[in-house]
């Protein structure tokens, strides 16, 4: 997949859009202006926070990936068993602190150009995938690996609140390329799975909110006013960078829920912790 590239005129309108958004996009933002309109209780959530630092418990996720192809196109040539089996260890790697590990349960191989090309986000195509390949319930994760033709968006997921209108779209929709090796070399460690599980678990993007708003609703990630995205990062790790000088904090380039190359990206906050355990035991039955 070809690097991201959003015109800077766009950027302040790109951060703003992204925090009123139930889709949370690593590209162009896809408004969900009926998932946005949420109601968190903050006081109940600042208590986890300040008594959650980690946790000694896991709670097991069943995990299914739903590869996509088209007949005549080489570009998924590189995705075995193995190498999916290689993503779900970075995604296990990266979700320890939380305590949520996936146990893949399933992997279907299916040959649908129309999916594999046109399965945009909102498209029918999309939903007509997802209907049709769909497993477990609400608390298992599907994760569906498509090429796309527009292919300045990466990946994209569906968050809890999203339950409350439609379960069978429940999951999370990945560009081919951004698999581990794949022809994307800014994404390619296979980190962006780490980013949507983030979202499907209940995140925001660090960047929700800029410098006016915490719409990641968390209070231990730095406000940011844009993404540390490829066009800032340029594929590397911004150290220092700081975008909302006049608020606490440098902008938080490590966390798994910026936009940053995959070499960056390494944490979650206790903060997010807390946050995504609320989420899912509210929203998925999920404990930990």
């Amino acid at each position: 997949m070809v690097r991201l590239v959003v015109p800077s005129i766009a950027l302040a309108a790109f951060a703003s859009c992204a925090a009123a958004t139930g889709r949370l996009w690593t590209g162009p933002c896809g408004t969900r202006p009926e998932v946005a309109k949420r109601s968190i209780g903050s006081s109940g959530i600042k208590i986890r926070q300040a008594a959650n630092n980690g946790t000694n418990s896991t709670a097991t996720i069943d995990l299914y990936y739903h590869v996509i192809l088209a007949e005549g196109n080489s570009t998924t040539d590189f995705i075995t068993d193995d190498l999916l089996n290689h993503q779900t260890e970075i995604l296990n790697d990266g979700f320890v602190p939380m305590g949520y590990q996936f146990r893949l349960a399933e992997t279907t191989w299916t040959t649908n150009a129309s999916w594999f090309y046109n399965a945009t986000q909102l498209s029918q195509q999309e939903t007509d995938m997802k209907t049709a390949l769909r497993k477990g319930d609400k608390t298992a994760l599907n994760v569906y690996i498509v090429g796309l033709w527009d292919s300045s968006i990466s990946a994209w997921s569906t968050v809890p609140l999203e339950l409350d209108f439609n379960i069978p779209n429940d999951g999370v929709v990945l560009h081919n390329s951004i698999l581990p090796g794949g022809a994307n070399k800014i994404w390619t460690l296979g980190k962006t799975l780490i980013h949507e599980a983030g979202h499907w678990v209940g995140l925001y993007h660090t960047f929700s909110g800029g410098c006016e708003n915490n719409f990641d609703y968390v209070d231990d990630t730095p406000l940011e006013a844009v993404p540390a995205a490829s066009w800032d990062a340029l594929g590397g790790c911004p150290e220092g960078r700081d975008t909302c000088p006049d608020a606490p904090g440098l902008d938080p380039i490590h966390n798994y829920m910026d936009y940053t190359s995959d070499e960056c990206r390494t944490e979650f906050t206790p903060g997010q912790i807390a946050f995504a355990h609320n989420e899912m035991e509210t929203h998925r039955g999920i404990f930990v």
